[in-house]
């Protein structure tokens, strides 16, 4: 399902002392026994968000067209991985009961012409295969630390810019609050030029744990927080997918070089943590959401 809800403060990763404060998002979550296969803490927007008075302008963001397709936010592979057996994903809210049906996750048609759609799906696929693969390639020397080798993290940067760079561009209700003012135009840079991202923008991720729902579940969309670990606040994103979470530092000033060591930029083994789901404030906004989510009342998404 996807979710469109509140904005409050969330402490992601209390476990391993990580906060992200301030954190507002559209969720993904599946249906139906909620209780066990619900995927979203929490969100942003609002019910109401979902009716649009206004049809917005398709044209393509990078090159003008018109000839605009339907551009999934998220993969649309792993948005399939997400409804597995189901017949449809869903729209819901924190704020209010019910809920609107959607296919495949949330998808714009006014963002992005078949080309260029198509130069970010190399990425999607790319990330697709590292989210799909980590139970299967993912080492464990040190307790409770994960590794996987051999990874194309210029590649794997360029997915999870990809998913934040769509939802800033697109005009869906459930992305109204993702504002990265010039930093869209960078990210787009980015994407579709030359640029090689081995330090910036940094990029650190995390792994989902869970004892109600399998990780791989575990879907959001991106919400303003504060990159972690840091001593100095660095403006960030957080976004998850597939079971993983990934923070993206969204300003210009430098990260001090201790902290590169957390980092997936650069490097050609990706290290990360684990993150138990149960133990983070989202956990509990996730069970509020999914029960307004039940069969009471249901509208279609026009």
């Amino acid at each position: 399902m996807l979710c469109a809800g509140i904005t409050s403060r969330c402490p992601w990763g209390e476990g391993i002392r990580w906060n992200t404060p301030a954190c507002s998002s559209p969720m993904q979550c599946k249906d139906p026994t909620w209780m066990r296969q619900t995927t979203c803490p929490l969100s942003s927007g609002g019910i109401s968000g979902l009716s649009v008075a206004s049809q917005p302008l398709r044209q393509c963001r990078v090159c003008g067209s018109e000839s605009t397709i339907n551009a999934h936010l998220f993969p649309r592979a792993l948005m399939h991985d997400l409804k597995a057996d189901q017949k449809n994903l869903f729209v819901g809210s924190v704020l209010a009961p019910g809920r609107s049906i959607v296919q495949a996750g949330s998808s714009d048609t006014g963002i992005l012409c078949a080309e260029h759609d198509g130069v970010l799906g190399a990425y999607d696929r790319y990330g697709t295969e590292f989210c799909r693969s980590f139970g299967t390639k993912s080492q464990h020397v040190i307790p409770d630390v994960w590794e996987l080798y051999d990874v194309d993290t210029e590649a794997l940067v360029k997915f999870w810019l990809a998913i934040l760079w769509r939802c800033s561009i697109s005009s869906l209700p459930q992305t109204a609050n993702l504002m990265l003012g010039h930093y869209e135009d960078q990210l787009q840079a980015m994407l579709f030029g030359t640029a090689v991202c081995s330090l910036e923008p940094a990029i650190t991720i995390l792994r989902y744990r869970s004892r109600s729902i399998p990780p791989e579940n575990v879907c959001f969309m991106p919400y303003p927080t504060a990159f972690p670990g840091s001593s100095i606040r660095h403006e960030a994103y957080g976004v998850a997918v597939a079971g993983f979470h990934a923070f993206i530092k969204v300003d210009s000033a430098p990260l001090s070089p201790e902290f590169h060591q957390i980092t997936i930029n650069g490097k050609q083994d990706v290290v990360g943590a684990y993150l138990q789901l149960e133990q983070t404030e989202q956990f509990k906004w996730m069970m509020a959401m999914a029960h307004n989510m039940t069969p009471k009342r249901e509208y279609q998404r026009g």
